[in-house]
């Protein structure tokens, strides 16, 4: 199991892989979700490509952040259950990093952790225990299920450049989707997360992409 902040490699494959929106700012975080996973159930999720809020469904969650510096400083990112006739949610995120042009173009280069940016990530765990922990799939799980109008710890607490440029902006991504808790075969089912006695997430048991792949074939 790996927690946020321990492996500054993983930290710089990571910003390989971010497809998102360019906005021109010294530091930008863009909210968007992911597609839906696959289940022949019905379950529950919340996906749009409107920045910073989900609107679709009844399983919605809002990424809450907060700014210092006047932007330059992103910190506190954390998700909450906040959508008038929610359910309870499990939530995951991916967070993705990238250099953007003034035309929104992204370039090819990979930002520098330590060197083009810094990011300290949220360790703390609420009082049901649940935390967030990043599985094999590289994607970040708040292991404890969200009850309407509760919030996650931080995801983040900061993130800012730590360098500047006249020809690039720093984009930073947050996707995250949220998908019913209850029952638990909804989020064993559609994100292969096995839900333990005491209703946490078994993070490490989620299979890494390569696994879950070849378990496919097999069957």
């Amino acid at each position: 199991m790996h927690t946020p902040g321990n492996d500054q490699d993983a930290e710089a494959k990571r910003s390989h892989r971010t497809r998102r929106i360019a906005v021109a700012a010294a530091l930008v975080c863009v909210l968007v979700t992911m597609a839906g996973a696959g289940t022949a159930f019905a379950w529950l999720t919340a996906q749009t490509s409107t920045a910073n809020r989900f609107v679709a469904g009844t399983a919605q969650p809002t990424v809450v952040e907060d700014f210092a510096d006047g932007g330059a400083l992103k910190r506190d990112v954390r998700v909450a259950n906040d959508q008038p006739d929610n359910v309870d949610v499990y939530v995951r995120a991916i967070v993705s990093i990238a250099w953007q042009d003034a035309d929104g173009a992204q370039l090819w280069d990979a930002p520098r952790y330590g060197m083009d940016y810094s990011m300290t990530w949220g360790t703390a765990a609420d009082s049901a225990g649940g935390s967030w922990r990043m599985a094999r799939d590289g994607l970040y799980y708040y292991t404890a299920p969200l009850a309407p109008g509760a919030s996650t710890t931080n995801l983040i607490d900061t993130c800012s450049p730590t360098s500047t440029s006249s020809d690039r902006h720093l984009v930073v991504d947050i996707a995250v989707q949220a998908i019913q808790a209850h029952p638990a075969d909804a989020v064993t089912g559609a994100w292969g997360a096995p839900v333990l006695a005491d209703g946490l997430l078994d993070v490490a048991s989620i299979p890494a992409p390569a696994a879950a792949a070849e378990e496919g074939a097999a069957s």
